[in-house]
């Protein structure tokens, strides 16, 4: 009896962890609207890790926590794991997403 159980709960188990991976991948498909700008795209990657090309060439990579109307708030910046930024949407040349595995 017991043996059931466990199997029933393995099973529920990897139900979950096979639903929650196919939500997962379905949250980094990367698409362009027509009336998109660098804010609405932001907003739509709050929680993700991006890379953020900046005009004056620099790459700022971290998790978007909170885009405003004129700041993206990145936190846990790669290799400044202690800091936090604010950068001008203005000041942003691109958005770069992973969007898939090897």
């Amino acid at each position: 009896m017991k043996a059931r159980g466990g199997i029933i709960i393995g099973l529920v188990v990897g139900l979950f962890i096979m639903t929650a991976s196919a939500s997962f991948a379905a949250e980094t498909k990367f698409q362009i609207q027509a009336p998109d700008t660098i804010n609405n795209i932001l907003n739509r990657t709050v929680g993700q890790r991006v890379t953020l090309k900046l005009q004056c060439g620099e790459e700022m990579s971290g998790t978007v926590t909170k885009v405003g109307e004129w700041v993206v708030h990145l936190s846990e910046l790669s290799g400044r794991e202690f800091y936090d930024v604010a950068i001008r949407l203005d000041q942003i040349s691109a958005v770069i997403v992973r969007v898939r595995e090897k």
